[in-house]
């Protein structure tokens, strides 16, 4: 169809209309992307799609997508070796666990209640990885933080970090206890990831130490005291072991995301036709849309595209099939531009059928 009058029907601005009731990117994207078919076969699994949706809708209320990114990116970049931050895998775990929910939901209230063949079939390509799913919910908790319990090796570093910190902090107490004369104040500070302790400059070589900074009169200088400079470095190393593990846990769970990148690419690729099938639905409740005839005589279609609400239970007609399909024009009954508001007149059109 011309650009031009896609244009001229407002066609980007229904689109864009349509989108804003997606949940997510990747839905957004394809909501307006969107222009017409002339495929009967095509036409009608959309139409199909939107019914089962307003269905769905009214069923569930409380469906929807909370929860849902497009992991796509991320998933090929682990395919690609690399690893990921943590905010990424949990958001691929949300993506996993709202994918999972939604299946069941859709396939179960297709089971209890009926009518929602299509959803159900695309729901049932969603492809569950309860092993990632586990191993993200092990290796993070609620707030992204890794915990000890990550890996067997990581409580352990930990475990001596603490112990190393621990030592560090009574021998600077002890210091300063001792010192208290050439400190300005009886503060532990940090300067360059370094414990320090606050010298008066004039009481300089009373504690023997490295000088990492100096207040801007030169008056203090902040010494880390020899006396812990190997409890520090000790802790410090055990710090980077730490950060090692961590890598380590990272690395591995962004090759069992590359060893599952096929259902997962699956699963965003549903997700985004689930979306858009529930933002159609969305859209049709808020205009008052009713679900058109097609490819079936005019008697049959008597109100299709009125300005009110149809039996969202009554059975769709019966389409005709090949050349019997052709005869028959377009007929709206009672229309209206879906983008007017307020008081708005219908008109009805007949378009081949008569003429």
């Amino acid at each position: 169809m011309n650009p031009k009058t896609l244009t001229i029907l407002e066609l980007p601005k229904v689109l864009a209309r349509l989108a804003s009731y997606t949940a997510f990117s990747a839905g957004h994207a394809a909501a307006a992307a969107l222009t017409p078919s002339t495929d009967l076969a095509e036409v009608q699994r959309r139409q199909q799609r939107t019914s089962e949706a307003v269905r769905l809708l009214g069923l569930r209320p409380e469906i929807g997508l909370g929860g849902v990114h497009d992991i796509r990116e991320w998933v090929k970049r682990t395919e690609l070796g690399a690893a990921l931050d943590p905010p990424e895998f949990l958001s691929i775990l949300s993506t996993i666990e709202a994918a999972r929910e939604l299946r069941t939901l859709i396939l179960r209230t297709e089971e209890q209640k009926g009518g929602l063949p299509a959803l159900a079939a695309l729901a049932g390509t969603i492809t569950p990885v309860p092993r990632l799913e586990a191993e993200i919910r092990r290796t993070f908790d609620k707030d992204g933080n890794i915990p000890d319990s990550a890996s067997p090796a990581l409580g352990r570093i930990r475990a001596q970090v603490r112990v190393a910190h621990d030592r560090l902090m009574s021998k600077l107490q002890q210091i300063l206890q001792s010192s208290g004369a050439s400190l300005q104040e009886p503060i532990i500070s940090m300067r360059s990831d370094r414990y320090v302790v606050p010298v008066k400059a004039d009481h300089r070589g009373q504690l023997k130490g490295i000088v990492h900074d100096q207040s801007s009169s030169g008056a203090t200088l902040w010494v880390e005291p020899l006396a812990v400079v190997d409890l520090a470095n000790d802790w410090r190393k055990l710090q980077l072991d730490e950060q090692d593990e961590i890598h380590r846990i990272l690395r591995e769970l962004a090759g069992q995301v590359a060893a599952a990148a096929e259902p997962l690419a699956t699963t965003v690729a549903v997700l985004v036709q689930i979306d858009l099938a529930l933002a159609c639905g969305k859209y049709s409740d808020a205009i008052s849309g009713v679900e058109p005839g097609l490819g079936v005589p005019a008697a049959a279609t008597a109100q299709a595209g009125a300005g009110r609400k149809r039996d969202r239970d009554s059975a769709a007609a019966r389409p005709l099939a090949g050349a019997d399909a052709a005869l028959h024009g377009v007929v709206l009954r009672n229309a209206r531009h879906p983008l007017l508001t307020g008081h708005v007149v219908p008109i009805s059109v007949e378009l081949g059928e008569r003429f």
